[in-house]
């Protein structure tokens, strides 16, 4: 039996005994145990995780279809869909109240927020927020997302950088180490980082690369790693390996190379060979795959 539908039958205690004991013998029963003992200390918040799940499955499958959980099933089931196909966390705490989304390295997600705002996370990221959602409309980013916000009271996203607040528009944040960006691919946003504030409207983009601003026109109607493709203008190499090593969940031995260096390029996240000859051949540098690991020369 796979081992999805195992967990299926165990979370509605359908599994002989023999199924039982071959499913406690697996890797995802100690995760998956400890997440139910939690789930059982967690009480009901106002987010409803069911419907924000069958609404994130219904996307995916273009079917438009309600079903009515009860709320230990529901966080379980969110978190061995996790464990199982996206390798990310769903964490409620029910001592600061924080709802957390996390993506492991090479993985990506899309998630609904209570107020049906839209978000997909990329690899490496996490979003946080308070499960009191209606006192306020506020997220922390740590990474990438890509959010489509539905219209209402003032929705901030937070980072480590920099603020970013809208009414109701599509917009995408980008906050790695020494990288912050925002692009606004609708309506009006508004950034604020330091005692500076800047206003971005469609089609406009702001980045701070190693505390220096930059201002860009893009075309582009949603960021490029949505499709599995990451581009890169002007940007010091060092941050298109790490976004390399993101994407594909590989560690990157680079000493012999000056990563200082400015690159423009792209490169897919669909194959690593391909994605290692984009970045090597423009700068004449050679590499070798190892299993997880690569070095550049």
């Amino acid at each position: 039996m796979k081992k999805k539908d195992l967990i299926s039958k165990w979370l509605d205690h359908e599994l002989t005994a023999d199924e039982l004991k071959a499913f406690e013998a697996s890797n995802a029963f100690g995760s998956l145990s400890r997440i139910d003992q939690a789930a059982e200390l967690v009480q009901k918040p106002e987010l409803d995780v069911a419907l924000s799940y069958q609404k994130l499955k219904a996307k995916r499958d273009q079917v438009r279809e309600k079903s009515l959980w009860n709320w230990r099933r529901a966080v379980v089931s969110v978190a061995a869909v996790a464990v199982i196909a996206l390798g990310l966390f769903w964490v409620v705490s029910n001592n600061s109240g924080m709802v957390q989304v996390m993506t492991a390295m090479g993985e990506k997600t899309e998630l609904t927020l209570p107020d049906s705002s839209e978000v997909v996370l990329n690899a490496g990221s996490s979003l946080e927020y308070d499960q009191n959602w209606d006192d306020v409309r506020a997220v922390r980013l740590n990474g990438e997302a890509l959010f489509e916000v539905e219209e209402g009271k003032t929705f901030t996203v937070e980072t480590s950088v920099g603020t970013i607040q809208v009414l109701g528009t599509r917009f995408n944040v980008k906050n790695r180490d020494n990288w912050f960006e925002v692009t606004c691919f609708d309506g009006l946003v508004e950034v604020k980082f330091g005692a500076s504030n800047y206003k971005l409207s469609a089609g406009n983009s702001f980045r701070l690369v190693n505390g220096q601003p930059h201002w860009e026109e893009t075309s582009m109607t949603n960021p490029a790693w949505v499709a599995n493709k990451s581009i890169f203008k002007s940007v010091p190499l060092s941050s298109v390996l790490s976004e390399l090593e993101r994407q594909y969940a590989i560690e990157i031995e680079a000493t012999e190379i000056d990563k200082s260096v400015i690159f423009t390029g792209s490169f897919t996240h669909e194959d690593l060979e391909t994605a290692l000859r984009a970045i090597s051949i423009p700068l004449s540098l050679t590499f070798e795959v190892k299993e997880n690991s690569v070095t550049l020369k």
